[in-house]
């Protein structure tokens, strides 16, 4: 592939990260949920309809279009967000990386 293509593909993707981050901004400080589902929807809709990063393939995009619950002001969930403080051990032997949770000592994670 062209350098010049990769670039381009780059520069796409980062434009529908952009899209979606600010998209995701707008809906949480949207002080209406029925709106912000609204265009939550919308938005996302019209990127995988026409956005070079869609994940639907180019050929298939005017076929295929997701499909949502209606909405539904009693299934939401609402949750604080508290930081977690991992506690980080390398085993240098192999390699490995061990991530215990220090809220739950028995969440573990191993990462080679």
């Amino acid at each position: 592939m062209p350098a010049r293509d990769v670039a381009a593909e780059r520069l796409e993707l980062l434009d529908w990260k952009r899209r979606i981050f600010d998209l995701y901004r707008g809906v949480r400080a949207d002080d209406d949920p029925a709106r912000a589902w609204r265009t939550w929807r919308a938005v996302r809709d019209d990127l995988i309809a026409n956005h070079p990063q869609s994940p639907v393939d180019e050929p298939r995009r005017g076929h295929v279009s997701p499909s949502y619950f209606e909405y539904d002001p009693a299934a939401r969930v609402r949750a604080e967000v508290v930081p977690l403080k991992l506690e980080q051990q390398r085993h240098a032997a192999r390699g490995i990386l061990i991530v215990v949770d220090d809220q739950d000592p028995q969440t573990t994670s191993l990462l080679h």
